[in-house]
């Protein structure tokens, strides 16, 4: 235990030099240090293959100076990518023969070369077979590299046409080698729009191919809440040492190009000691004796970086964080008499639309309008507008994390407190705009998966809900289609488009991997289904809900919250569950189903009585199947896989707390794992390596758990 304290300290300094929470002045310095060694990360780029090939050049003609084939021999001698390259008894033992019997042969062209008269160059000859070897395998290994995003993903599409030896093609045979490439995905294809760039294309060139994916790449971005991300610890220390020049008149053009090399260098996970040096002496002729790092320290309060929903943890985490997974924003739709539609239909209406309600009804309609005039709509408008949750403030969340620090069966532990995407459930929920398969051809996949339910163990002929909640990814499949039918209805503005509708989970996964593996902690863990019921447990928020009055196909249900807040009034459609008029405070609920305000379970309750009830107490606690499948059996399922290469998979264990000892997933993240996810990135679109209140967002967050976790 007391080694994994003094290895979270590590993790927590490293935090630190990055923009986070520390106390210890020895963190501090540590965390300086570390930071300074991570100008040894490889990165993607042209520069870096330059620099590499320099490196590789060097290395090349290394091999025929003096003792260079004993250093092989001994396994001393400098890799290209860093290290030693293996020695020749290690070549031997791993079976490479041919590698070793050539370092055997250098070792004596070494010997050969103190020989007098002809020595040297017969040691020459008997050392070039070797070095040709190793040019041939650096050279290898000196392939052009996709780029590797912030986030630590790349794409496998550019990674296959880097590989692609072909130089000039048909657009068709790019695409028929693409769609062949193991890794390759059709949803990256679709996404970055490489497929309808190639098809009919009688001629393009790889360069061209290259140029596409640059502009048209999926471009996975991130925001962080509750602790700065080192692009704006380094803008607002670089404000914060100009003004202090400034005030103190010494700030000149010298300054200002030291400033500009500072966050040049930092913004690119750089430490320029020489130039910090340069600014702490402007400092101290300014009278401020800080050194760089205590002034980023000072920095690190940053406006609108506050978290939301930090009491929805368990007891005894420490450096909480919201970790927001987006899209870029598009710009507004721009259809014609879209403008018309949106202010005077919808949004000045008094049927208590939001805005991105009222934008998705205006762009249906004004696609309608445009798709009965017989003109052809572009394809960008297809997927028009921007996505934003119930939940946050931020634009096209594809999928959040809710993290903090724990130690963990003695190790340093990344915990991850929530995985969730709105933007996929309420895909799920209302469909996704511009769909493109047939009804008949969804109705024949439906009736394949529920007819592969009824064949399960233990499954009647009418599956109820814990038999769906029994096989988690049958039910993802049978909910996608269902949500894919319902987005084909003209008339019902689905949530717009977005990529990773059923990986979603597997993106966040793999970004934890990165975060734990770059800031140096040893595993990850994450909570259960338990949990997660418990904590959206409804009668911990609601008194009671009650079905006051019941009127052929029409249910009024009131909702009584603990805090004795307004309640909430709900007219309720039985045949859909469409909660059709409100009263009071509730008119934010009209329109949307109930099983979204109060979860599934209980909603069919609801919506099945057949005379005036009450629910209250243990009959409100009833639910979570949909958590425990997603966290329980969904997400192990996942990172197993990740880890399968590893030798490494999710095993339950217990985590102290303060409240006592609490189940959780751990997964620990291996050396070798940590290096490569480091080292080369992880693919993007493969497995590689609630609310604070009970209003609008309160009700809705007390089913996020059950609806969108178990919604896999």
């Amino acid at each position: 235990m007391a080694q994994a304290k003094k290895m979270m300290s590590k993790v927590k300094a490293l935090r630190y030099a990055e923009g986070g929470d520390v106390t210890s002045a020895d963190n501090k310095k540590l965390g300086a240090l570390l930071y300074r060694k991570r100008d040894e990360e490889p990165v993607s780029s042209s520069a870096m293959d330059l620099k590499r090939m320099g490196k590789q050049a060097a290395l090349l003609g290394l091999g025929f100076a003096p003792g260079a084939g004993i250093s092989d021999y001994f396994g001393t001698f400098p890799a290209v990518e860093g290290g030693t390259e293996p020695g020749a008894v290690e070549n031997f033992q791993q079976g490479n023969y041919g590698t070793a019997a050539l370092q055997g042969l250098g070792a004596m062209g070494d010997i050969a070369m103190g020989i007098p008269v002809a020595g040297a160059a017969v040691g020459s000859v008997m050392k070039a077979p070797r070095a040709i070897q190793r040019g041939m395998t650096a050279s290898d290994a000196l392939k052009k590299l996709p780029k590797v995003s912030e986030q630590g993903f790349y794409s496998q599409v550019e990674k296959a046409i880097l590989d692609n030896p072909q130089q000039k093609g048909s657009g068709q045979q790019f695409l028929a080698q693409l769609q062949k490439t193991p890794g390759v995905k059709a949803e990256e294809l679709q996404y970055t729009g490489l497929d309808n760039f190639l098809t009919g294309k009688p001629s393009v060139t790889k360069a061209e191919i290259e140029d596409y994916l640059d502009t048209n790449r999926v471009q996975v971005q991130e925001v962080q809440l509750g602790s700065p991300s080192k692009g704006q610890i380094t803008s607002q220390t670089s404000n914060d040492i100009r003004e202090i020049l400034e005030a103190a008149q010494v700030f000149d053009d010298d300054a200002a190009s030291f400033l500009e090399r500072y966050q040049r260098a930092n913004l690119s996970g750089r430490r320029d000691m020489q130039t910090e040096a340069s600014l702490e002496e402007y400092l101290r002729s300014a009278g401020d004796n800080r050194t760089i790092d205590e002034v980023a320290e000072a920095s690190r309060g940053i406006a609108g970086n506050t978290t939301k929903f930090s009491s929805y943890t368990l007891p005894g985490g420490e450096n909480y964080r919201e970790v927001l997974l987006t899209l870029p924003e598009k710009t507004p739709a721009n259809f014609p008499d879209f403008d018309s539609y949106f202010k005077e239909r919808y949004l000045n209406s008094s049927n208590g639309y939001t805005t991105p309600e009222a934008i998705a009804y205006a762009v249906r309609d004004a696609m309608m309008n445009w798709k009965n005039s017989g003109e052809q709509i572009p394809m960008s408008y297809t997927s028009a507008g921007n996505y934003t949750s119930s939940h946050f403030d931020q634009s096209n969340i594809l999928a959040h994390m809710r993290l903090n620090d724990r130690v963990i069966d003695g190790k340093p532990t990344l915990f991850v407190e929530e995985i969730q995407s709105d933007w996929h459930q309420e895909g799920r929920k209302k469909g996704y705009q511009g769909q493109s398969k047939s009804v008949t051809q969804i109705d024949k996949e439906l009736d394949s998966v529920v007819n592969e339910i009824r064949s399960m163990p233990g499954v009647e002929y009418a599956p109820t809900e814990a038999d769906w909640a029994r096989y988690p990814e049958i039910t993802a499949r049978h909910d996608a289609l269902v949500a894919e039918r319902a987005g084909i209805d003209p008339y019902k503005p689905g949530v717009p488009d977005a990529p990773f509708k059923t990986t979603w989970d597997e993106l966040t996964l793999k970004r934890a991997i990165k975060m734990a593996s770059d800031e140096g902690y040893e595993q990850i863990a994450f909570t259960t289904g338990k949990t997660q019921a418990d904590r959206y447990d409804l009668s911990k928020q609601i008194d009671s809900i009650e079905v006051s009055t019941i009127k052929g196909d029409t249910r009024f249900v009131k909702i009584i919250p603990k805090d004795k807040s307004p309640n909430f009034n709900l007219q309720v459609n039985t045949k859909d569950g469409t909660v059709v008029a409100t009263m009071s405070l509730s008119r934010q609920f009209r329109g949307k189903k109930l099983d979204e305000v109060v979860g599934k379970d209980i909603a069919s309750k609801l919506l099945g009585a057949t005379e005036p009830q009450t629910l209250s107490g243990v009959d409100l606690s009833i639910g979570g199947e949909g958590m425990k499948g997603f966290y329980d059996k969904i997400l192990p399922k996942k990172i197993e896989k990740m880890g399968k290469k590893y030798g490494v998979k999710p095993v339950l264990t217990e985590m102290d707390t303060p409240d006592g000892k609490v189940q959780v997933w751990k997964f620990p993240i291996p050396k070798e794992m940590s290096k490569t996810v480091q080292e080369q990135g992880q693919p993007l679109f493969q497995i590689g390596a609630g609310a604070a209140g009970l209003g609008t967002a309160g009700i809705m967050g007390l089913s996020t758990g059950e609806e969108n976790q178990g919604e896999q």
